[in-house]
This record gives C-alpha cells, sequence and structure tokens, in this order.
C-alpha cells in the first residue's frame, strides 16, 4: 500500500510520491519489509550500495548477498540501535568527501534538503521519498522518527543552500557535521556573512552548546577581521555572558579558539579584556576559565594584559593557595615586564612565607628562585630568614629550603647553613620525615668550616641515628657520597700512575 507524504513534507514537481514508511513500534522487521516500496528512480543508492548488478534486484536476495548493505544495515536493525549513527563515519566522512560528478534526475545536484514544523532540516536523495521525517537522530525503535542519510557531493552543498536551516543543524549531532564541513569549504565571504546572520543572535548559546561550539569554532577560522569583530560585540554585549560562557566546558574551548584569531592591535582585544578584566581571578581559579586567561597572557601584549595582570597581583595569595591559580601566577611572572612584573614579584616575596608551607604556594616560591636574579632571589631570602628550621621540617617548606640551596650564591647557601646550625633543635633534623633532605643537600653543597660543622653534627649524633629510618637515609648518603670520592681517588692515583711509567 502506497502512502503519501504528510502536509508538512510537499513532495517536489520531479519527486514521486512512492516512500519508504517507517517503522510502527508494534510491527515486525518482516512486517515492515513487506511494506517497503522502491520506485525506479532511487537505483543510484543501491548502486552506491553495491546491491545493484544491472537490475535492482528483489528484496530477499538483496538481503542475503554478503556486501555492503547486508553487512552493515542489517544489524542496524536491532532494536535500540540509531542508524544514522552507527553508519555516520560510513556515510559523512566516506561519501561526502568522494566527487560523484553526475546529474541525477537531471536538476544537476543530486539532494534535496527538505523541512518543515521547526524540525531538523534533512538531506534526502531525488528519488526516495520519506514520511514524517523530524530528525538526523535517532534510533528505529527508540520511540523517535528516523531518517536515512543519503551521500551528498560536498563540491555541490553550499551555505545558501542550507539557509534558514543554519541554526537547527548547528544544534543536531549529524548535522552540525554536515554543516562544519560546508563551513570549511566556504571561500566566498558573502557565505560566511550568510552563516553568521542566522546564527548571530544565538552565538552564547551556540558557543556552551554540545555540537553547536563546533561550529563556532569553525566559523571563526574562516572569518575575516569585520566578521570576527561582529562576533566578539556580540558575546561581550554584557559582560556576564563572556565570563559565562569561559566558565563552561565548551565555552571555553571556543573562546580560547577566538582569541587564537583576533589581532593584537584591533578592539576586539580590548573588548574582550574589558569584559573579564573584572572577573580576572574568579576565571583564574576556575578548571574552565583559567585557560582563557593564559591565552589572554599567551597572546596578548604587555600592555593589554596589565589591567588583568594587575588584579592578580592584588590578590596573588589567594591565587598562588589555588590549583590552578599558582600556574596562572607562574606564567603572569614569565610573561611580564617592567613595572607590572616588579609589582607583581613584590607581591609575592611579601607572602613568602606562608606560600612556601602551601601545597600549591610553595611551586610559586620555586619558580622566583629558579628565575636566578640577584635581586629577587636576595629578597626572597631575607623574607624567610629566621623560619628556615621551621620551613625544613614542613612538607612543602623543605622543598622550598633545598632550592633556596640549589638556586643560591655559595655564601648565600652557607648562610642559610649557619641558621640550622645555630637553631638548638637542629640535631631533630637528623631525624625528620623531612628535614632528613634539606641536611643531605646542606652536605652536598656546602663547603669549608660549615661543611666540617654538618659532619660533626653527623658524627655526634650517628648512634641515635641508626635507629631511625631517616637518620639512616643521611648516613647511606654519606656513605654513599665516601664510596664516590674514593672510587675518584683511585681512577685519579691510576692516571698519575700511569703517566709516570709512559713518561
Amino acid at each position: 500500500m502506497e502512502r503519501r507524504l504528510s502536509d508538512r513534507s510537499t513532495p517536489t514537481a520531479n519527486s514521486p510520491t512512492y516512500a519508504y514508511p517507517f517503522f510502527d513500534l508494534d510491527e515486525t522487521l518482516a512486517s515492515s519489509m513487506a511494506r517497503l516500496n522502491l520506485n525506479p528512480h532511487s537505483d543510484y543508492l543501491f548502486n552506491d550500495l553495491g546491491m545493484r548488478a544491472p537490475s535492482i534486484p528483489s528484496l530477499d536476495d538483496a538481503f542475503l548477498r554478503d556486501n555492503y548493505y547486508t553487512t552493515i544495515v542489517g544489524p542496524a536493525m536491532a532494536p535500540g540501535y540509531d542508524v544514522v549513527n552507527g553508519l555516520d563515519n560510513l556515510l559523512v566522512e566516506q561519501y561526502l568527501n568522494r566527487n560523484r560528478n553526475r546529474n541525477r534526475n537531471g536538476n544537476g545536484n543530486g539532494f534535496d534538503i527538505r523541512g518543515g514544523g521547526g524540525s531538523v532540516p534533512y538531506l534526502i536523495p531525488d528519488g526516495l521519498v520519506l514520511n514524517n521525517p523530524n530528525s538526523l537522530t535517532g534510533g528505529l525503535y527508540n520511540r523517535r522518527p528516523q531518517t536515512w542519510l543519503e551521500p551528498v557531493d560536498m563540491d555541490l552543498l553550499s551555505v545558501k543552500n542550507l539557509r534558514g536551516t543554519i541554526l537547527s543543524l548547528a544544534k543536531d549531532q549529524n548535522g552540525c557535521k554536515i554543516l562544519r564541513k560546508v563551513i570549511e569549504g566556504a571561500r566566498d565571504e558573502n557565505e560566511i556573512d550568510m552563516a553568521l546572520e542566522e546564527i548571530i543572535e544565538h552565538l552564547g548559546e551556540l558557543m556552551v552548546h554540545q555540537f553547536g561550539n563546533y561550529v563556532v569554532q569553525n566559523l571563526v577560522e574562516v572569518c575575516n577581521k569585520n566578521q570576527l569583530n561582529r562576533i566578539v560585540s556580540k558575546i561581550t554585549e554584557t559582560e556576564h555572558q563572556l565570563v559565562n560562557i569561559c566558565l563552561d566546558t565548551h565555552g571555553t574551548r571556543t573562546v580560547q579558539r577566538l582569541l587564537r584569531h583576533l589581532e593584537t592591535t584591533g578592539q576586539e582585544v580590548a573588548m574582550i579584556m574589558s569584559a573579564i578584566s573584572r572577573h580576572t581571578v574568579a576565571l583564574t581559579k576556575d578548571m574552565n576559565g583559567h585557560h582563557v586567561i593564559q591565552h589572554c597572557l599567551k597572546y596578548f601584549t604587555d600592555e593589554d594584559n596589565r589591567y588583568l595582570l594587575h588584579e592578580l597581583a592584588r590578590d596573588c595569595f589567594g591565587l598562588a593557595t589555588n590549583k590552578s591559580g599558582c600556574c596562572i601566577l607562574q606564567q603572569c611572572v614569565d610573561s611580564s615586564s617592567g613595572e607590572t612584573r616588579d609589582f607583581l614579584v613584590a607581591q609575592i616575596i611579601s607572602h613568602a612565607l606562608p606560600l612556601a608551607e602551601d601545597r600549591y604556594g610553595n611551586y610559586v616560591v620555586q619558580h622566583l628562585l629558579e628565575l636566578r636574579i640577584p635581586q629577587i632571589t636576595a629578597n626572597l631570602l631575607r623574607q624567610l630568614k629566621g623560619s628556615y628550621a621551621a620551613l625544613s621540617c614542613n612538607k612543602y617548606g623543605s622543598n622550598v629550603v633545598e632550592k633556596c640551596f640549589s638556586e643560591s650564591r655559595e655564601e648565600q647557601c652557607t648562610m642559610i647553613i649557619v641558621e640550622l646550625l645555630s637553631n638548638p633543635n637542629v640535631s631533630m633534623l637528623l631525624l625528620d620525615p623531612y628535614g632528613n633532605y634539606v641536611i643531605q643537600t646542606a652536605l652536598r653543597v656546602a663547603k669549608g668550616l660549615v661543611r666540617s660543622a654538618l659532619f660533626n653534627l653527623v658524627r655526634i649524633n650517628s648512634p641515635m641515628m641508626r635507629c631511625n629510618i631517616y637518620g639512616k637515609k643521611v648516613l647511606e648518603s654519606l656513605d654513599k657520597k665516601r664510596t664516590q670520592q674514593m672510587v675518584a681517588c683511585m681512577s685519579t692515583r691510576e692516571e698519575v700512575t700511569e703517566n709516570i711509567l709512559h713518561s
């Protein structure tokens, strides 16, 4: 029994009135297949699928063949299987990229684009008519109508063909893939304007959409300066809109892509910075937002980032003690210069002691030492003076003290060791879970009298150290060093003896 199209999907002048009925929830596969009709104009579809050998075979014969259709579509008839998604990679990737320069039914393009009633637009071949098409997604048995996604020649498909449907396509899992390919291939600015015009009022929604964000990212790639200006102007109409996009998992990626394509000399950068500057701290502490701040520091100039850096410096302690913030603060130190950098470094140094004992803040203090800038190192060591013994017994502070030894000059290291030896509880460092590592590092860098004093400290406390797991680590370290020195000494003697014999 033939079924005609509903009022919502009126056939074109060249379209036959035959249709493939959809599966009813209660009917069997056999009964569904019995009602399926093929018209003579759809032979090219089966020819592409490997079913036509010189004429269309019977449906029973076709399903018995070991070809593309029976191996792919056959299993897809199981309840709950999503046909479009299951064939997506094969149809969208394999066939959409394939050049098939032939004329179907004489119309020259080989596809129709139809839709209605707010439904997602769909693509169908000229010789194939469907009843009640509503969506590109959904399974045969999951209570949603299902359409077949027909291969389309992307060389023939343009933004102009998709007018009025771009927003719907952008929010559909399969539709967005088609739209992205069309946008990527667009070379005409008018086409980009056409696409932008349809989604400009929905940019904020699309940038945080699970599918739409990819469309916006592709659109940004092909936009010119004026088009990028329109995008930036729209998302910065209210500062809260841009901030909310930056805090979103999908939105942050879209904003990052946008920032990479902005000219640093353009007014778009100023518009972005004006919208996010007052929310810099909140963005920096967020797992998604801090990536946007990183991109600003990487792609924008010091002058563009001046207000942003000032806001970060004002709350440097709160940021340095935050997992995301401590990374951003280190990047700020590296990317800034001049007065801005001096102000930022001064703020960090003023909080050096509590930061050194923090699980995240200690990395910021260590980063300043790694710069090996004499004035910064001197100011930092001065700020920590009098607290080296306490820091040595702290899980995080001990790392800072060791970094002081490795990144400071000899006289500065000597000053720290003297302070440790002057502490009445210095012997406890030998047995401390963290202090023992500080002593080991001190023994490696110490020279002259302070080195002798350290060895004497170990010698006096060695009986107690042998009964302690951490004390043993110090003794083992000394034994290892002594062995290495003996080997080096013996090698030197052998070389001297050999030279004498050959002379």
